[in-house]
């Protein structure tokens, strides 16, 4: 990291798909650009890529694989779109390839290159803060024991793990905390999704954090417009009064990822 500046690397992660991972990730890095701050958000979710779907951008001449194999360098592998999104912070995208060929690559990875890919994510933190002036890098991770999860949740300085209020989900999420998380150094938090709409969102977040020891940041109801939207939509730029946007804003806020610099000027969304 770069003297006088301060960064915070955000893992979001789950123990199982489903989750709303993605959309999270998605929306808090277009909460924090809008803000002012300059963001990366890089998609480690290997086996099944959906940012660049998101932002509809689908072919590249480099992704955020290649860095990580060695095939170039880190911002050879970004992508700016805070122009054509009108963000007053950068909002810079590391791209996971949705190739057939890339996928199988990412599949069948060696420990050799696994500790290779681990060393460029280390080494992304202290570029991208000092290159680019990056306040936060957010890191959408694929569900469950991936290397490249792996490697997200040990660089990262925060350990976001979102979860559904299911029972396997729930025991998984458990297991996960005693054998995977807690070797993390990152701080930890919980953010229960899709909660059914029956349920009182505080008896909710107390009984997760009764049960897993964890603090909860955040729960957020079950919105049926999302699935109408089909995962389409980039809801912090579109519908930025939505109560799924009003409810990351507020975790966005949380003083756990705040850093050593002033907010930025706040963009209208009038």
């Amino acid at each position: 990291m770069s003297e006088g500046r301060e960064c915070r690397t955000i893992a979001i992660h789950s123990y199982k798909g489903g989750t709303g991972k993605t959309q999270i990730s998605v929306n808090l890095a277009l909460i924090w650009a809008i803000k002012g701050f300059n963001v990366c958000l890089l998609d480690y979710d290997f086996r099944a890529p959906s940012v660049g779907t998101l932002f509809g951008i689908e072919n590249l001449s480099l992704w955020i694989n290649d860095y990580l194999m060695g095939r170039c360098e880190i911002d050879q592998g970004l992508v700016d779109v805070s122009p054509k999104l009108n963000t007053v912070g950068k909002l810079l995208l590391g791209l996971a390839d949705p190739s057939i060929q890339a996928v199988s690559e990412a599949i069948g990875q060696n420990e050799k290159v696994q500790l290779g890919s681990l060393r460029r994510t280390i080494d992304a933190q202290e570029v991208l803060p000092r290159k680019f002036g990056v306040d936060y890098i957010i890191i959408d991770t694929s569900p469950g024991t991936q290397y490249s999860s792996l490697n997200a949740l040990f660089a990262s300085d925060i350990l976001l793990i979102v979860l559904k209020r299911d029972r396997a989900d729930m025991t998984g999420t458990a297991r996960m905390l005693e054998e995977v998380y807690s070797r993390s150094p990152g701080e930890k938090r919980i953010l229960v999704n899709m909660v059914p709409p029956e349920l009182d969102l505080g008896r909710v977040k107390a009984e997760v954090e009764e049960r897993l020891k964890v603090p909860v940041i955040g729960t957020i109801p079950c919105y049926c417009d999302f699935s109408i939207a089909g995962g389409e939509s980039l809801f912090a730029l579109e519908r930025p009064k939505h109560g799924f946007v009003e409810t990351l804003r507020e975790i966005s806020e949380e003083s756990i990822f705040q850093i050593d610099r002033p907010t930025p000027s706040v963009r209208s969304t009038d």
